[in-house]
Parts: C-alpha cells; sequence; structure tokens
C-alpha cells in the first residue's frame, strides 16, 4: 500500500512535470560523471561531478524541486544535511526521493558514512547575468571545459562561467579594482599547484599559488560559481577591502585547501556558501611580509554550510597573527555539519595581535568530534619568532597535545617569547546548539600579561541541555580573566 508520503511525492512530481521550473546544466565536454550516483531533478538527468570529497551536481530553480537518486550501492539510511531542513527522504534498496526546498545546499550521507558523500547545490533562477558584449567580460559557455592556466585580471574585469562550463586554472588579481568573478560553473583547481616544498610554503606563503587571488585590491565579487579539487587555498581576499563572496560552493580534499582566507582584510562579507574542504573552511590571518601597522577588522559569515573533515577548523583565526589588531568580527545562522579533527571555533593566536570584539550567534553544530571553543596563545611554528628550521622543529622541539605545530617552550623560552605574544579579549557566543557528541574546549593564554579576557557564552545548548555553569561545560582554562556562561 502507497504510503501518504509516497502519494505526496507523486502528486508533486505529476505537478512539476505539467509545469517545469527547474533548470538543469548541460553536461560538461570531457569530463566523466561520477559512476556511482544518477540524479534526476523534477524527473531531468542532472550531471554528477567526481571527486575525492564526495560527488556533487548543481542546478537552478525557485521552487522546490522532487529529486530522484539512483546509487550503486544497498542503500539502509539516509542523513540530509544540514539537519535543520528536516528531510526525510523515501528509501527503496538503491534509489532515494525527497523534496529540496528553493536554494538549498545539502549533504547526502548514506549508512552513516562519511567516506562517500553526495552534495546537491540548488541555486535560484539565475537573473543578474551581465552582458556577454561587456568591454571587459570574459565569458565561459556552457557544456565546454577550459584550460586557461593561470589567469591575470585587470581593473573591472567580469569573469563569467555558465552552468554546465569547467574552467580549468587559476585567476589572480593584484593592486586591482571592480572584480567580478560569477556564474553557475565550476572552476576546478585540479592542476593548480601549490609550493611542492611545505617547508618553502612556511616562509612564503604570499608567493604560494592560489585557486583565486586577489591580492592589494577593492570593491571584488565572487558570486555563484563552484571551486572544486583546489590543491592549495581556495579563495583568498590578500590585503584587500570591499570583499564580497555570496553562494559559493567549495569542495576539495588536498593537504593545505584552506577554503577561504581572509588576509589582513578589511570590510569582507561570506554568505550562502557551502563549504567542504579538507583544511580550514574560513580563516582569518596575517602573513609574515603583511604591512605591521594594518589591522584586519570588519568581517562577517552568515548562512553559510560548513564541513571541516580531517585537521581542520570549521572558524579559525590565525596561526598567523601578525597586525596589531584582528577585530569585529561576526559568525552568524550557519550549519557546522561536521568537524572531525578540528574545533567548531577556534583563535590560534601565534603572533603579537590583539584579537577581540568576536560574535558567534546562532550556530547549529550538528557532528563536532573533537574541540568547541578552542582560544589559544602559544609559539608555533608559524610565527615569526619561531627561530627553529621546520626539521628541527618537528625532531626537537613539537609539542604533542590538543594543538598542532605548537613549540614546547622551557621556563626560559617562555619568559623570553613572552613579549611578542598578544591578547584575546570580548568574544560572545550566543545561541549555539550541538548535537552528538558533547566536545571538549579549551581557553588557554600563555601568561598572566597575555591572556584570554571577557569571553561571555549565552544559550549554550548541548543535545537539548542547556549548560549553564562553566563546570558543566567540559571547559579547560589557563590563563583566563571574565568567562562566564549563562
Amino acid at each position: 500500500m502507497m504510503t501518504k508520503k509516497c502519494l505526496f511525492l507523486q502528486l508533486f512530481l505529476f505537478t512539476v512535470n505539467l509545469c517545469p521550473g527547474a533548470v538543469v546544466y548541460p553536461f560538461p565536454d570531457g569530463i566523466q560523471p561520477a559512476s556511482d550516483f544518477e540524479i534526476y531533478i523534477d524527473g531531468q538527468p542532472s550531471f554528477v561531478y567526481n571527486t575525492t570529497a564526495g560527488a556533487f551536481t548543481a542546478f537552478e530553480s525557485d521552487d522546490s524541486v522532487y529529486v530522484t537518486i539512483k546509487t550503486s550501492v544497498d542503500v539502509k539510511y539516509v542523513d540530509i544535511r544540514p539537519l535543520r531542513l528536516r528531510i526525510i527522504p523515501e528509501i527503496k534498496e538503491k534509489e532515494i526521493q525527497f523534496v529540496l526546498p528553493a536554494g538549498e545546499k545539502v549533504s547526502i550521507e548514506l549508512n552513516k558514512s562519511l567516506i562517500r558523500p553526495l552534495f546537491i547545490f540548488a541555486n535560484r533562477i539565475e537573473r543578474d547575468k551581465p552582458s556577454p558584449n561587456s568591454k571587459d567580460i570574459i565569458w565561459y559557455k556552457a557544456g565546454r571545459t577550459y584550460d586557461v592556466g593561470d589567469h591575470l585580471l585587470k581593473d573591472n574585469a567580469v569573469v563569467y562561467i555558465e552552468g554546465g562550463a569547467v574552467v580549468k586554472g587559476s585567476f589572480k588579481a593584484e593592486k586591482k579594482k571592480n572584480v567580478t568573478i560569477m556564474g553557475r560553473g565550476i572552476i576546478d583547481g585540479t592542476n593548480v599547484r601549490g609550493e611542492e616544498d611545505y617547508r618553502e610554503a612556511v616562509k612564503n606563503y604570499r608567493h604560494w599559488k592560489k585557486l583565486l587571488h586577489f591580492i592589494d585590491c577593492k570593491d571584488i565579487l565572487v558570486k555563484d560559481v563552484i571551486l572544486m579539487n583546489s590543491n592549495a587555498w581556495n579563495l583568498v581576499p590578500d590585503r584587500s577591502e570591499d570583499v564580497t563572496i555570496d553562494n559559493v560552493k567549495i569542495v576539495c580534499n588536498n593537504p593545505s585547501d584552506d577554503a577561504i582566507d581572509i588576509v589582513q582584510s578589511k570590510n569582507v562579507t561570506v554568505c550562502n556558501s557551502f563549504i567542504r574542504s579538507k583544511d580550514d573552511c574560513i580563516a582569518i590571518k596575517s602573513l609574515f611580509d603583511d604591512m605591521p601597522d594594518r589591522i584586519v577588522s570588519n568581517v562577517h559569515i552568515y548562512n553559510c554550510v560548513l564541513w571541516s573533515p580531517e585537521w581542520g577548523n570549521a572558524f579559525e583565526i590565525g596561526y598567523e597573527t601578525l597586525v596589531p589588531y584582528i577585530e569585529d568580527i561576526v559568525m552568524e545562522n550557519c550549519d557546522i555539519i561536521h568537524v572531525q579533527a578540528g574545533a567548531a571555533f577556534s583563535v590560534h593566536n601565534s603572533d603579537y595581535a590583539v584579537v577581540r570584539n568576536l560574535l558567534f550567534k546562532d550556530i547549529r553544530i550538528e557532528d563536532a568530534r573533537d574541540k568547541l571553543i578552542d582560544l589559544v596563545i602559544f609559539v608555533s611554528l608559524f610565527s615569526k619568532d619561531n627561530p627553529y628550521t621546520f626539521d628541527d622543529f618537528y625532531k626537537n622541539y613539537y609539542q604533542e597535545g590538543p594543538w598542532a605545530n605548537v613549540l614546547r617552550l622551557s621556563p626560559k623560552q617562555q619568559k623570553d617569547f613572552a613579549k611578542s605574544r598578544g591578547k584575546i579579549q570580548n568574544i560572545r557566543f550566543e545561541n549555539i546548539s550541538v548535537t552528538g557528541i558533547f566536545p571538549y574546549s579549551v581557553m588557554n593564554g600563555f601568561d598572566a600579561d597575555h591572556n584570554i579576557e571577557n569571553i561571555q557564552i549565552r544559550n549554550l545548548y548541548v543535545n537539548d541541555k542547556h549548560i549553564q555553569a562553566l563546570e558543566d561545560a567540559c571547559l579547560y582554562r589557563q590563563h583566563t580573566e571574565n568567562v562566564v556562561i549563562e
């Protein structure tokens, strides 16, 4: 007998077939689809891309759509994240069916396994296409694959990638204004290589190749595109101002593949985006050759879905913090669907910055297996005053423990390094919900003068339990002042 849910889905499919509203993209030339999934959007086949991080497809519609997934494995259970969407699929052996709300980006995980997820990116109908006849436009057509190498952009450049186009290569702008990269297509970083020698990369990050890199730029927009398979940092506003990153999808699984690195930049917005990267999802920092008097400020992150698997953090400040202040940062209304090894929220202050005035509000954490909050001041491999070589550091001075790349200090070194350490001040966590494992938290200042102070945690819920006392918060503290929970 057909269930009420199945009957509803059948009626829904009949309706959308009478009035099709979903737009699927042309299949790209020369790209092999994933072999283990077939996807149909309102009955239309949608191309499934293959990466080592998972498979994915993308389409557009202003309405909810009916999704059918055919898999190569027998399916008994499906998680569709973020869980706030409350999508309960119909499962029949190797076929999954459900209704996906308009504009949502989801991770589909079969039989409780995170090894081979499927991502579905539902865009709204595109209504802001640039004119293909514009003087400064670089247009990549749907259904084609391009190899652009390392592309340098000029003032007022517009890169437009149609849905169903795949562009292999990197884009860079230096000292440029009003640069846009947009469209529903893909930038593939498979052949974009960072510094081959990691030891050199540690000393020279700015010259390490990135997938999208904006140095000393102003008025930057990156919108709607998918970034995949990057071997280095994906999207980097670097000493730049007035940057908007909107509805960007990042899928990669390579070492040092930070998704978004905001490097000594101001007035940056990251919104409506989906990130699955092996390293940090969103990191804010200042590198070795930055301007010493320039602060990092005014970063707003909202409506994002984040997954950090093997060793990164969902949100990170650091390790490199070579500025007087990193301040005025807001992260709100985000879903952290997995953090498998790092922290949901981390500040790793390993230089002299004062990191202050941060707000984390209305964040839903579905699966954090290590740390929830990780605030620490220390000396690391990435500190400017670290005197040791890469090899010496790991052979003789590496400190085993909850943090990577941390220098083990003698009492004399503790005193000597203190003069170049910073502080962490004025952080508020509000309306944070955690499900599953209750991860532990750390707040560890360097000493009494370089400490962590004025931290407020309000409305922290773990598996629907309101945590109202510090002794119930799984929290380790050292060199802290005025830490409250309510």
